[in-house]
């Protein structure tokens, strides 16, 4: 079952808190102004449409070490900043939005198959091909290492980042067809295809943090992660 959502860039919109009323004074003159909170004057940026990055699943078994322009990770990595954010229906957890120097990386919901160390699609008693639970696949894992990158050593602060959202048709479909991952795209070997996979680098943010320290925060990502449907966040931003 894949996400009918149509396939468009996530747009922005800026929200503006209207200024305190204004009411007539009881002794004329000079109008007085009704107290409100000290946000009167601020304004906030909407993004309709984001995810934690560790949430999202690699659809690739590897990744080559640079773009496809050559140049290195570690730019893009160190050029990613984050921002206070809330987000809707969140509860009780402080997250952070990761702004990035790159375009938005594009998500599908996909169930994959479960594949053996071997790479073969396992089978059950009857010959049917054993399917995964429904998650968030990137088709851009080169970004979404970077993403992950800067999210593990957030943690346990909890980070989202604006996404698009592609929808099932042919061309996504065509993608899709190199999803080979044993791992159910948890993890990624980081080499280029003239190298030997099982002696490369493995991904998996798992292994980079302390999970134990951050019981609560991976107890609202699961939840994220299971729950397969984009949330929306809202930044501050200057008057």
């Amino acid at each position: 079952r894949m996400l009918q959502t149509p396939l468009a860039a996530s747009p922005t919109v800026n929200v503006a808190i209207q200024s305190p009323r204004c009411l007539p004074s009881p002794l004329g003159g000079i109008p007085v102004f009704r107290k409100q909170q000290s946000f009167s004057s601020r304004h906030f940026k909407v993004y309709p449409t984001v995810l934690n990055p560790l949430a999202i699943r690699f659809s690739q078994e590897r990744i080559s070490p640079t773009f496809s322009t050559g140049e290195e990770f570690a730019p893009a990595i160190e050029g990613i900043r984050h921002l206070p954010c809330n987000i809707e229906d969140a509860k009780d957890t402080d997250e952070w939005l990761l702004q990035v120097p790159f375009p938005e990386i594009r998500v599908i919901a996909w169930r994959p198959k479960l594949r053996n160390p071997d790479g073969r699609a396992r089978k059950d008693p009857s010959g049917a091909t054993l399917m995964g639970e429904e998650r968030f696949f990137t088709l851009d894992n080169r970004r979404l290492f970077c993403l992950q990158r800067v999210a593990a050593k957030m943690w346990p602060k909890l980070c989202c980042v604006p996404v698009r959202v592609k929808a099932d048709n042919p061309d996504t479909r065509a993608e899709l067809r190199k999803f080979k991952t044993i791992t159910e795209g948890r993890t990624v070997h980081i080499a280029s295809s003239k190298e030997v996979i099982e002696d490369s680098e493995v991904w998996d943010w798992r292994s980079e943090v302390k999970l134990e320290d951050g019981q609560k925060a991976l107890e609202v990502l699961e939840a994220q992660e299971a729950r397969v449907k984009t949330q929306r966040a809202r930044v501050e931003v200057p008057a």
